[in-house]
């Protein structure tokens, strides 16, 4: 009889294991309402707090080079990078780099979801707004509940002269969304709002759910290519944006959901707190008893309750009818000049029949749109393009000097952020470029930190990793090295193709590649990391005449997800290197220089034997997406 008792006991516990299993810490979540953020291309972070909620990626890499602390989160990408001090629940990735004793794992990637659209349920087709509509403009200091329906694009103004505040319940399609400064979009009951175009919130802005009502209430689909929330905003949403480039940045507090295509979070607060052209048409909403028009306060029932009138040639004016209707705009009457007419005059980009700013036409019918070389609306900076790492990013953000350390764009530093580095008796300081530190004014004979070769990080903040420091090549240089083929194509679900060739030498006879470590880095002409990929000894094997690698699978974690390598020797004592892999995660690469760097190393013989080379290639538009040199 005990053996029975033992056995059945047994069975019980066997059970109730298995029951757990599916929730345990290193399970990966494919239920979506586990998700904080969600993308399909990838997720770079920098001094982020999540309180709860897992993140992940479908297809591309996620980089947390700086202080991530996400203790109750799973990290999920086919590619992961995490700071030394990360905190995690646990990682699942097909190749991780760095991460802390708290933010470990060496579990397997597996795809969540088919896609972000399926994962957030983004309706297809996508309601349609109403372009032709005048725009719903809420002035400073005016506080308007719109009715449910169909619009065109909707300001919520703030800033200087007080803020407005826009009180949203039920079903809406809008074209656009941008809410200024201070300002504040509250929704007072269950809300699903279609967003045909972009959604941005300036600094200090409220986008949430007022007290009672719970986020998970509050559905918000964006259509549109760019979602932007700034300093200090105050957003809680489930937010689907499966086409957007996400940017959360500094101060931000979030709850409830994000899912994009590409996201940018610094220094931010997340949690997943799901629970808890003709004038706009009049309503004959019946008010309530307790509704008293014009006591200067939005009742339940009302639109609005009192008129804003123009004080400044440059603001607006809102005209409340009976608190139940009301029409809006600006107060700077139409030029006597053409434009705003409808009609596209010579010498005229467009003409949206308005004169309003921040619409896609401005007041002056030029065209408004990120990468023109002109500065519009809400943008930093305009230096006539989209592309990231070159000083301006593709939301019109200065990228150096905002404090925050983009890892992917080369940065080491930001603003008095030297990445920890001090020396006695002086003070390091941030280079211009924020790609390396500046130590002038260090006393002389200051200890300077040592690069550590050999671990894809710049450890000395000089703008220089691994291989690519004179410091970790103290062996004879692989003269006359030179590239003769790159390609460079992006492929569907944000993978890359990436082919190189090069001649090293000739005076590479002493290489030996069966019993060297083969290191291959490249980075842009400025200073975005592209590639940092380490073939251990003994991977290369000689075959027909030269030494190959290959890996399909990607079994080699440091290889990058490098495919195939050749060396093969020359009798003029070179060494013709080709390398190449089909689906890489690799970082963008625009159209311009390209830094490679190879080096062979003896394993364990320190930087004194390693043989470096330094080649560079300036890469053009081929056909469709590829990029090409020669």
């Amino acid at each position: 009889m005990p053996s029975n008792r033992s056995g059945r006991f047994a069975l019980v516990l066997c059970g109730f294991a298995l029951l757990l299993g599916s929730t345990t810490a290193g399970a990966q979540s494919r239920n979506v309402l586990d998700y904080v953020l969600l993308a399909r291309d990838g997720i770079t972070m920098s001094r982020v707090e999540v309180g709860d909620g897992d993140i992940g990626v479908l297809d591309g890499p996620l980089a947390a080079p700086r202080a991530l602390t996400a203790p109750r989160s799973m990290v999920a990408a086919p590619t992961v990078s995490l700071g030394d001090a990360a905190v995690c629940r646990g990682v699942h990735a097909e190749s991780t780099r760095g991460g802390g004793p708290a933010c470990r794992g060496d579990a397997p990637f597996a795809r969540p979801f088919a896609d972000t659209t399926d994962a957030c349920a983004f309706p297809d087709p996508f309601p349609e707004c109403d372009p032709s509509a005048a725009r719903i403009v809420v002035p400073r200091g005016a506080t308007v509940a719109l009715p449910p329906g169909v619009y065109g694009d909707v300001l919520v103004e703030g800033g200087a002269g007080g803020a407005g505040a826009l009180l949203l319940s039920g079903a809406y399609r809008m074209c656009a969304m941008r809410v200024s400064r201070d300002a504040a979009v509250r929704f007072t009951g269950p809300t699903t709002l279609h967003l045909a175009g972009a959604l941005t919130a300036g600094n200090g802005t409220t986008f949430a759910p007022q007290a009672g009502v719970a986020v998970d209430q509050v559905r918000v689909f964006v259509a549109g290519e760019l979602v932007r929330f700034t300093r200090e905003a105050a957003v809680g949403t489930i937010l689907c944006a499966p086409q957007a480039s996400i940017r959360i940045t500094n101060g931000v507090t979030l709850r409830g959901r994000v899912v994009g295509a590409k996201m940018r979070v610094r220094r931010s607060s997340l949690t997943l707190d799901a629970a808890s052209s003709d004038p706009p048409t009049t309503t004959t909403t019946t008010l309530p008893a307790t509704a008293r028009c014009g006591d200067g306060s939005v009742d339940p029932g009302e639109v609005c309750d009192g008129d804003v009138v123009c004080t400044s040639a440059g603001g607006s004016f809102l005209d409340c009818l009976d608190c139940r209707s009301f029409t809006s705009g600006p107060c700077t009457p139409s030029p006597p000049s053409r434009c705003g007419d409808g009609v596209r005059d010579d010498g005229e980009a467009c003409d949206d029949g308005n004169t309003a700013d921040c619409d896609g036409c401005s007041a002056r019918c030029t065209v408004e749109r990120l990468g023109n070389g002109v500065l519009d609306c809400d943008e930093e900076c305009d230096d006539g393009n989209t592309a990231d790492c070159d000083g301006c990013d593709g939301t019109g953000t200065i990228e150096c000097s905002d404090g925050a350390i983009d890892a992917e764009c080369g940065e080491v530093c930001d603003g008095a952020d030297v990445g920890g580095q001090v020396c006695p008796g002086g003070v390091v300081t941030c280079g211009a470029d924020c790609r390396r530190v500046d130590r002038s004014l260090c006393p002389p004979g200051a200890p300077v930190p040592a690069e550590m070769c050999g671990n894809c990080l710049d450890d000395d903040l000089d703008g220089l990793v691994d291989y690519e420091d004179p410091a970790c090549c103290g062996g004879p240089s692989l003269t006359g090295a030179r590239l003769t083929n790159v390609r460079v194509k992006p492929r569907r679900r944000g993978s890359t193709t990436l082919r190189l060739r090069a001649r090293l030498g000739p005076n590479a006879s002493g290489v030996a590649p069966a019993r060297q470590e083969l290191i291959v880095q490249a980075r842009t002409a400025s200073g975005a990391p592209v590639l940092c990929a380490q073939l251990p000894a003994g991977s290369l094997r000689a075959k027909r005449g030269a030494f190959r690698f290959r890996d399909p699978g990607h079994t080699v974690a440091s290889a990058h997800s490098l495919d195939r390598v050749r060396l093969k020797a020359t009798r003029r004592g070179q060494l013709r290197l080709r390398a190449a892999g089909k689906r890489m995660s690799l970082a963008p690469v625009p159209p311009g220089g390209l830094r490679v760097t190879v080096a062979v190393v003896d394993p364990g013989g320190g930087p004194s034997g390693a043989r470096c080379a330094a080649m560079e290639a300036s890469l053009r538009r081929g056909r469709g997406r590829t990029l090409r040199a020669p």
